[in-house]
This record gives structure tokens, sequence and C-alpha cells, in this order.
């Protein structure tokens, strides 16, 4: 579940680079649009979320396959933690780091758009919901990033999850650009968001890398078993009250008899009948 939450997390918080990334398909989708342009928005971006869920597939038959090789997946867990805390350097005005992972993929752009076209001019809801799945496969260093977090799934449901969640981040952000354009083009790309977005997305990441690199190596155990050793001070010296606190009942009840006793003789020696006899007359 947490990395759901990461994923959800990365897609909501990191949509400002979507809007740059995305913002000339979106376009492009616009103008072929025959349709209800509302309709339209919400289809394409189905359309688009459901490749990622594809995606998502993929990465599970990826980690299955992977199951027996831990470093493999060791790095691609770090690999998406670096591409996240790229996404956040980006928000705050530093260079495209996530250039190195998206230019060697642009090559692809072309095929992509060729195979968008074919659905054009979008004139039916199916045109577009296909549209929308050809959108889903453009290069994107978030994509990525949040494909390599879905490698790391434990369960084979859970990867599919994964990029849906991402993709169900980014959802109210792209359907407000299908549909406002520009104007919510210039709104969400303002600075003083861009680096709110940044700061979430920043600690987001260390919230993601912190625990894995406590674990990988191994301070968990060490805190885990100082933690123990606490407890047992602290029900060995519950003990040691426990055993002061009975003494001190057992003395308390040995020093009750003894008075019990005391004044028991004392009272049976006052109600011992008076000799007379020895008495003088």
């Amino acid at each position: 579940m947490e990395l759901i939450i990461t994923a959800f997390l990365l897609g909501l918080y990191g949509s400002g680079h979507c809007i740059s990334m995305c913002g000339p398909v979106v376009g492009i989708l616009g103008m072929n649009t025959q349709t209800h342009r509302v309709t339209a928005a919400f289809l394409y971006n189905l359309g688009r979320i459901t490749t990622y869920s594809l995606l998502g597939i993929i990465a599970a038959i990826l980690s299955i396959a992977m199951n027996d090789l831990k470093p493999i997946q060791l790095i691609l867990r770090y690999l998406a933690g670096i591409l996240m805390l790229f996404v956040a350097l980006q928000f705050f005005g530093f260079p495209k780091f996530l250039a190195f992972v998206e230019k060697p993929l642009k090559n692809f752009t072309k095929p992509i758009t060729k195979l968008s076209q074919r659905f054009f001019p979008i004139n039916t809801k199916l045109r577009a919901y296909c549209a929308g799945m050809v959108w889903g496969l453009f290069p994107c260093g978030m994509v990525y990033a949040a494909f390599a977090i879905s490698l790391s799934a434990t369960s084979f449901i859970q990867a599919p999850l994964i990029m849906f969640g991402f993709g169900l981040g980014t959802f109210a952000v792209m359907v407000s650009l299908s549909i406002f354009g520009n104007y919510a083009g210039k709104f969400l790309t303002h600075p003083k968001l861009r680096i709110v977005s940044g700061i979430l997305i920043l600690a987001m990441t260390l919230m993601y890398l912190i625990p894995m690199l406590i674990k990988d190596l191994g301070l968990s155990q060490g805190m885990d078993h100082s933690m123990m050793n606490h407890v047992e001070m602290d029900h060995s010296a519950t003990e040691h009250k426990s055993d002061i606190d009975h003494s001190l009942q057992k003395l308390t009840i040995d020093h009750n008899s003894h008075n019990i006793d005391t004044n028991a003789n004392h009272e049976h020696q006052m109600n011992e009948p008076i000799d007379h006899s020895s008495m003088s007359h």
C-alpha cells in the first residue's frame, strides 16, 4: 500500500512536469477533436491511465522473472528514488537531469505520433479513448520513475495498482489542461507552485529512500535490538519493584499479625478470673 500511495503522490505533486512534457500532445489532441470537449478530455486520460496499468502488468511479469535477481531489484528500487529526486530538482530550477533517461527514448516519439494519427479525427468516444492509450506511450521521466517503483511490487496485482495510482494522481491536472488549455497551464506552472511541488516531491523521496537505506544497511536490526534491551531492562526493573512491593506487603502482614497476637494475649489476661483466695483480708 505504501508504494501505491508513493506513486499516487508522485503523480499528484509532479503534475507540473507533465504539463511541460504532455502540453503539446494535449494541444494536438484538442485540435483534432470533433466531439464533446469535456467528454473527450476524460476519455483521453482514462485511456492514458489504462496504458499505465498495462505497463504495470508488464512490470509485474518482469518482477516475477527477476525474483531471484535481488541485486537488480535493489538497483531498480534506488533508481526509482533517484528519478524522483531528479524530478524534485527540476522543479527547483536545476537542469533537466531526467534528460539522460528521456532523450534515448525520444526516437520512439515519431512512431507513437504516427500511431495516434490513425485515430484522427477524434469524432467518437472510442477514438478518444484509443488516442489516450497511445498518449500513455510517450516518453516521460516520471512514468519511468513510477515504472521502476512498480518493479519493487511484492505481488502481481500490486504492480498495476502502482501504475494506476500514479495515473490517478495526474488525472485532475491533465483533465484540467485538456479542457482549459493554456489557462490551466499558466496557473499550474506558476513559479511559486512549482517550488511547493518540488518541496513535496523531495520530502516524499526522502520518505521513500531513508527506510530502504536503514533496512538495507542493517540499521533497523540494531535499533530493534536496542529497543529489546530497553524493554528487558524495563521488565527486570518492574520485576525488581514487584519483589520489593511483595516483600513490603509480607512484612506489613507479619507486623499486623504480631499486633493481633499481642492484643489477643492482652485481652486473654484481662479476662482471666481473679483468685480471691490469694488476697488477704
